[in-house]
């Protein structure tokens, strides 16, 4: 007796979305017109174009029935609704790269530690047959999976794979003859099952994906309209997302791995995503129905003798350009399927899923092109980021925690230890930058002395010299940061040095944070996102911040009332910021009842006994040897004041020019970069009092305050001969160089020559010869003497120095926050001077103080 014919329910499709998203515009390529000669060569150049400006396309009039894809539809539904025990009955060997069969769902944890629900049905043909075993109801239509799998190849792929070899002027049937349907290859038929999360899970998924960011390993991939929403598409030009709308009667189809290794890299295999779909179609079940196809299992991924290839310059991919064996289809399915469906692998652990690192790890060795060495580039990313599981979970004996108060190991433990992201904050004095640079160098061991994983920024030149880093700005890649943010991201995206600083960088550090304003740290939270291809806040990269939004607020006026907008105010600070921590513990100030008035100050609430201790310190300072340095509001004020009394001393001024360097040759550029360090031009005299700028030991740091008692050859200078100051040189011939008494902390005074230094603005590049290595890139370097002069500073050059003997005039600050930062450079009251102390000039913003508050509450 015959057997039963197997039941199969029907397949109905859920309604469209009603939300306005934002649709990809893809082109249609309309197989009515392919069969003529001018039909082929019109719909030859629609397709290339489609590809290279989209990657994505639909096809129109394809030739098979909906009622047939309908019953794919259907026996995906029915094998679904197999119960969980008989389905894994059918696993496929994934550990060895097989996709052949079942994947259950589980196989990777998405963000937020939610397991993912993505289950995969595959049936491949051998020989143009399905000889895996299938359960029923499927075995029953084992025919019509066969035929219309055969359909796909005869009515679809079969025209696209003629046109694509017209385009590239080959002959017509090259790429069908890599795609024959009665040969051995890796082309499946897949059911594809994204079952709906919960309300609570849709929250907890960080990054509001299904599937993250990739490319697909084979040629073509068709994709039948499936109306829930969740495919998102990367546009090649602008990196921004677009969702892929699901068209009645289409086929959305994009390009793969193998077409862009067969054409040089001519054809690109564009990035997408599945996105959890939009609100009201999160109570359904989303079922995908598609097919992949590659070249056949022996085809080597090697570029096709094209014309077109030859005159456009695309004639080695990155295998060939590095020298080395090119894979054939079948080497690189395994290994590749093998690597993505590691088993308990997050799609974070996993970033950067365009290239295979088993594969591109022995090919590219040597990179005597361009873009063999980008290539090589992403590889190492790849392989310093698979690197991170292990490294995490090191523990390191070398770590600079050596006298830390209790407050800053919190901190310390937080950010080297648990990689989370903080803001530590604190009044001036209270060794931020101490326990920043003490971060900074454990980083560097963590990360084995890989130090193009950390990014050590601050928001001016001065305060990133400092800590041995760079400006924020340049870091990014931004220039003055003013432009839209696709702009920027597309200005990113030209210069490989700045897309490779983005990609690899693990940790990025800004120093002085209040003087960036909340627009900027939002966009370069859109930049990390979009560059790093991660949905995460700064793209998954680890925080460290630190400054005090009591001090100077940002130099861009953002709100309608003109007053700034904070850092504090972004949409992401809180999202980006797991942790606040503020330190209480003073170093800089050593009488805790100037403390005491200088946290009144900070916070804009003086009692009647601060204000008269203030008051009080109009008297002058004690002569030491050494004038207080006096704080100006305005830069140009300060430099006026100390012309003026450079020009009331008698003798001969030497004259110092600096010498400029680095491999950025604009002028503009490399002033710019190097503002914050010494001036291009110096004029000492005999008396001149100065500051340093750089740190020679413990006792000469950045900072120090002296005089010039002289001028002498380093080669020739003894300290001992000047003690007495009547040192003088003997050759007129030499090269002299200042000599100047500093005047300790202590109370002492130290002579020191100040020879020529040199600064330099530094980024890690990787090495062109050497994948393993890093090197240093000097982008701008200035050699000088390490000094200012020192009558004068501007507020702002004070920031973050600290300061033995200080006069401020109150009378000239307008900017809330500069009495504060102005007052707390001195580290006693014993060397401030204040003249003209007015209360009413005392003031904090009314945001930074609720900003505060809301901390001291939490």
């Amino acid at each position: 007796m015959p057997s039963a014919i197997p039941l199969v329910e029907p397949y109905t499709h859920v309604p469209e979305t009603k939300e306005q998203l934002d649709w990809a515009h893809l082109t249609n390529i309309d197989l009515s017109k392919y069969g003529t000669p001018e039909g082929n060569n019109e719909l030859s150049q629609v397709l290339i174009r489609a590809i290279k400006t989209k990657g994505f396309f639909y096809v129109t009039n394809f030739g098979i029935s909906q009622k047939d894809v309908d019953q794919q539809f259907a026996l995906g539904q029915a094998f679904y609704k197999l119960p969980l025990e008989e389905r894994l009955e059918y696993v496929a060997d994934l550990d060895a790269g097989n996709y052949t069969g079942y994947r259950p769902a589980g196989r990777r944890p998405l963000t937020g530690g939610i397991p993912e629900k993505i289950e995969m049905w595959n049936m491949s043909t051998e020989d143009g047959q399905i000889r895996q075993p299938l359960p029923q109801p499927l075995d029953f239509y084992r025919d019509d999976i066969e035929n219309f799998s055969k359909a796909l190849h005869d009515k679809i792929l079969d025209p696209l794979n003629h046109l694509i070899a017209l385009a590239l002027e080959l002959p017509e049937d090259h790429f069908k003859d890599l795609h024959r349907w009665d040969k051995n290859d890796e082309s499946h038929l897949r059911y594809m099952k994204y079952s709906k999360f919960s309300p609570e899970e849709v929250d907890a998924l960080k990054d509001n994906l299904w599937i993250r960011g990739h490319t697909d390993l084979g040629s073509w991939t068709l994709l039948f309209r499936q109306p829930v929403a969740g495919l998102q598409i990367r546009d090649p030009e602008t990196k921004g997302w677009k969702w892929a709308k699901p068209l009645d009667g289409s086929l959305t189809i994009n390009a793969g791995d193998a077409l862009s290794y067969l054409t040089g890299g001519y054809i690109k295999s564009t990035v997408h995503r599945v996105a959890v779909p939009p609100k009201d179609q999160q109570d359904v079940d989303r079922l995908g129905l598609m097919y992949f196809t590659r070249p056949q299992n022996e085809v080597l991924l090697k570029t096709v003798d094209s014309p077109l290839l030859q005159r456009e310059g695309y004639s080695q991919n990155d295998f060939e350009a590095g020298g080395h064996e090119v894979p054939t289809m079948e080497e690189f399915t395994k290994l590749k399927q093998k690597w993505n469906q590691r088993k308990g692998v997050s799609g974070e652990q996993a970033e950067g899923q365009q290239i295979l690192p088993g594969v591109i790890e022995k090919r590219l060795a040597k990179k005597p092109t361009k873009r063999a060495r980008k290539a090589a580039q992403q590889l190492r990313l790849e392989l310093a980021r698979n690197a991170k599981i292990d490294q995490r979970q090191r523990k390191y004996s070398s770590l600079d925690e050596e006298g830390l108060n209790g407050e800053q190991q919190t901190i310390f433990d937080l950010v080297v230890k648990q990689g989370k992201s903080v803001f530590f904050t604190g009044p001036a004095g209270t060794g931020k930058s101490v326990l920043l640079k003490k971060i900074i160098r454990s980083l560097s061991t963590k990360y084995l002395g890989d130090d193009s994983r950390i990014g050590v920024t601050a928001s001016t030149g001065l305060a990133a010299l400092n800590i041995g880093g760079t400006t924020l700005h340049q870091f990014a890649g931004i220039g003055l940061g003013e432009a839209p943010t696709v702009m920027l991201i597309q200005n990113i995206s030209k210069k490989k040095i700045n897309l490779w600083r983005w990609l690899n960088v693990d940790v990025l550090i800004i120093d002085e944070i209040s003087m960036i304003d909340c627009v900027l740290f939002d966009k370069l939270d859109a930049i990390a996102r979009e560059l790093r291809q991660i949905d995460l806040p700064f793209g998954g990269i680890q925080l460290i911040i630190t400054g005090d939004f009591f001090q100077l607020p940002p130099v861009r006026k953002g709100s309608d009332d003109g007053s700034p907008k904070f850092c504090f105010e972004s949409e992401m600070w809180n999202q980006a910021i797991h942790h606040t921590i503020g330190l209480s513990q003073i170093y800089r100030q050593r009488d805790p009842e100037f403390t005491v008035m200088l946290n009144q100050i900070r916070e804009g609430r003086l009692s009647p006994t601060t204000i008269e201790k203030f008051r009080e310190l109009h008297r002058p300072l004690a002569d030491n040897g050494v004038e207080a340095t006096e704080l100006f509001p305005l830069r140009r004020q300060a430099d006026q004041a100390n012309s003026r009394r450079l020009r009331k001393i008698n003798g001969v001024a030497h004259h110092y020019h600096a010498e400029d360097g680095g491999i950025i040759t604009n002028e503009d550029t490399r002033k710019g970069l190097l503002s914050g360090c010494a001036p291009e031009s110096l004029a000492l005299k005999k008396g001149a009092q100065v500051m340093l700028t750089q740190n020679f030991d413990e006792t000469l740091v950045n900072g120090s305050q002296g005089r010039v008692i002289g001028f002498a050859n380093k080669d020739t200078f003894s300290s001992s001969q000047w003690e007495d100051e009547a040192c003088e040189p003997q050759s007129s011939a030499l090269t002299l160089h200042p000599v100047v008494r500093f005047l300790t902390q202590d109370g002492d005074s130290l002579v020191h020559i100040c020879a020529p230094v040199e600064w330099a603005i530094e980024q890690y590049v990787p090495d062109p010869l050497d994948p393993d290595r890093w090197i240093v890139e000097k982008l701008a370097t200035r050699t000088q003497v390490p000094l200012l002069l020192a009558w004068a500073l501007s507020i702002h050059k004070a920031q973050g120095q600290t300061l033995e003997r200080v006069r401020v005039d109150l009378g000239r600050v307008f900017e809330r926050g500069q009495a504060y930062v102005a007052l707390s450079r001195a580290t006693s009251m014993e060397g401030l001077q204040v003249v003209s102390f007015d209360p009413s000039k005392v003031t904090v913003h009314p945001r930074v103080k609720t900003f505060y508050a809301s901390l001291s509450k939490g």
